[in-house]
């Protein structure tokens, strides 16, 4: 599994050109040390491909905005920890919408929201989530 791991601390932002992230290969983002947020300014921050292994621990996911998992949508296995998403948007599963496995720990999912369903999160596969606050999410 190959990993970036962030060496500073900021905003990076996903513009319409460019985002968004879709994870193709096995792979970790890091930003264990920083403050790090991925911003995405109104579209998908992140979405990934069935078959692949994610990993996102201690980075912030905001401001997506998509028709499904404005923060991040997933088919393949997913495991967030140390990690915040806020302010995300959709129809369906704000923060995330979840067709594979998404494991979530020591994380916020919060202030995201759907306008038919999932504000938080929906998921269709399978979800554990442990030492964790979703609060303040609509749908």
């Amino acid at each position: 599994m190959r990993t970036i791991a962030f060496g500073c601390s900021g905003t990076i932002p996903i513009s319409v050109n460019n985002g968004p992230l879709v994870i193709a290969t096995n792979l970790t983002l890091d930003g264990n040390g920083q403050q790090v947020t991925l911003d995405g300014g109104g579209m998908q921050v992140l979405s990934v491909n069935s078959g692949v292994s994610f990993t996102l621990n201690a980075l912030a996911i905001a401001h997506g905005w998509a028709d499904s998992g404005g923060g991040l949508l997933n088919y393949g296995t997913v495991n967030i920890s140390n990690s915040t998403f806020a302010n995300n948007g959709a129809p369906g599963g704000g923060g995330l919408y979840n067709y594979g496995t998404v494991s979530i720990s020591n994380s916020i999912v919060a202030n995201n929201g759907a306008s038919v369903v999932g504000g938080g999160l929906v998921n269709i596969g399978t979800v554990s989530i442990s030492n964790s606050i979703v609060a303040n999410n609509s749908g």
